[in-house]
This record gives C-alpha cells, sequence and structure tokens, in this order.
C-alpha cells in the first residue's frame, strides 16, 4: 500500500471542477448511483491528480418556487492518501475522476433514466465537492465546486 501524507511536488491541485460529464446511472439490477466526475487543475491549469480528502454533499431545495432555500440529505467522504486506491478513482479516458455516490434518496432514484418521471419531488439537487489537500509550502487547501443537476 502507497500511502502519501507528506509534501506535494508543484503540480499539485490548485482548483476542482465537478465536471460537466456527472450523471445519474442505473446498473443492471437497478441500483441509481450519482456517478461524479472531479477534473483537478494545478497552478498552470493543467489537468492533475491530487491527494487529500474528498467530501461530497448532497442538497434537496426546500424553498417555495426556487426561491433558494436547501437542506443537506447526504454526505460521502473517501480518502485519496492511498496512491493505490487513489488511481482506481481515476479515469485516464476523461481525466477525471470518477466516484459513484449511492444509497441515494427515491426522489433523486427517480430522476435517473429509467425511472418514474411523474413522481413528486424537486427534480433537481445540488452536488457540491470540496478536497481538502497538502499544498507545496506544507499546509493546506480547500477547493470547491457545486453542480446542479435536473431532469
Amino acid at each position: 500500500m502507497l500511502d502519501y501524507a507528506g509534501k506535494v511536488g508543484p503540480f499539485a491541485p490548485a482548483s476542482l471542477r465537478v465536471h460537466p460529464l456527472t450523471h445519474l446511472e442505473r446498473d443492471l439490477e437497478g441500483q441509481v448511483f450519482l456517478l461524479t466526475h472531479i477534473q483537478l487543475r494545478d497552478q498552470w491549469s493543467d489537468v492533475c491528480k491530487g491527494v487529500g480528502t474528498m467530501q461530497f454533499y448532497l442538497y434537496k431545495p426546500t424553498g417555495l418556487g426556487g426561491a433558494g432555500q436547501e437542506e443537506q440529505v447526504l454526505r460521502w467522504e473517501i480518502s485519496l492518501f492511498d496512491l493505490n486506491q487513489n488511481a482506481v478513482f481515476f479515469d485516464p479516458a476523461t481525466q477525471t475522476y470518477r466516484f459513484s455516490l449511492g444509497d441515494l434518496p427515491l426522489w433523486v432514484q427517480q430522476m435517473a433514466p429509467g425511472g418514474d418521471q411523474s413522481a413528486t419531488g424537486p427534480g433537481r439537487f445540488r452536488i457540491i465537492a470540496r478536497l481538502t489537500t497538502p499544498t507545496p509550502d506544507g499546509g493546506q487547501a480547500v477547493l470547491a465546486d457545486e453542480l446542479v443537476l435536473d431532469r
């Protein structure tokens, strides 16, 4: 097991993007998961890999008529310090990290292809991704982005 919790080089992640490839997907058994694509870029805006702790938050809109009020309904946390596990998450074809997030609420599952499109529910949600990563100077940086998904 390669574990990397030390200093990082000059090509450390400087920004994080929840890539538009992010979507709901249904597997052959009918289970729904949120396939979240995360792209990291270094200080020169080149795609890079990174180490740290990845957190995801799923928010449900609660305000009437899209008033902007939300409630956090789920949270996931994934360590990217184990380099072997880190490599499993990275997809060379898309140059993104791919995370399959499960245990989704029913109203989110119904939004996936093949779901009950007449079902009630907000019909959209917001996913926030946050990476806490070491910086070249020995500190830590928190990189974050979000994406709204709807039917």
